[in-house]
């Protein structure tokens, strides 16, 4: 009863409920392998010197363009496809001044909710060991660091769509702090 009689292609073929299924079934198991297969591929392909160097690369430049300001680095580490660890980065204002150099910067943030909407999500930002130098310069209402966060955020007044990025939390971890406003006459540190 569970037997149905088709013509597949001018050809007549018995088909039961149970092998429509079993194919189903079937199909389902080899798609979960390739992602699987696919997911591990590219765990070990992050894990290639060069292919890590040409992702960071990418999102340096893209950075970079995008805010005005040069950053450089010595070597990434990514683990698990969830987090991301610079080493030796260097972020210069757009006056080519140090604004931070940290010894590690660790960026942690969940792969499924990475881009969202047309949104970067970063769970988590940590820079430790290194420097912050809040410059305001002559003339400037906004401190470097406030120009630039609106420069990778993106110009609200735009009329043009372009990708949002939001930061969960952001820490500093022994970290040296200055502060220099060249348009007071009293410069603080």
């Amino acid at each position: 009863q569970d037997r149905c009689t088709h013509r597949i292609l001018g050809v007549k073929a018995n088909l039961s409920i149970k092998s429509i299924f079993r194919g189903i079934y079937k199909g389902i198991q080899i798609i979960i392998l390739a992602v699987g297969i696919l997911l591990l591929v590219s765990f070990v392909a992050l894990q290639i010197p060069q292919v890590k160097t040409s992702l960071a690369q990418r999102v340096v430049t893209f950075v970079s363009e995008r805010t005005g300001y040069n950053i450089t680095l010595d070597e990434v580490q990514i683990s698990w496809l969830d987090k991301a660890t610079f080493s030796n980065v260097l972020l210069s204002d757009q006056s080519a001044k140090t604004m931070i150099e940290a010894g590690e910067v660790m960026i942690d943030f969940t792969l499924s909710e990475l881009f969202v909407n047309g949104t970067l999500n970063v769970d988590d930002i940590v820079f430790s060991s290194g420097e912050l130098a809040l410059i305001k310069y002559p003339s400037d209402s906004l401190f470097n660091l406030q120009r630039f966060i609106r420069a990778l955020v993106g110009d609200k007044k735009s009329t043009k769509k372009s990708s949002k990025v939001t930061i969960t939390s952001l820490e500093l971890e022994s970290f040296f702090f200055s502060h220099h406003n060249l348009n007071d006459t009293v410069d603080r540190q």
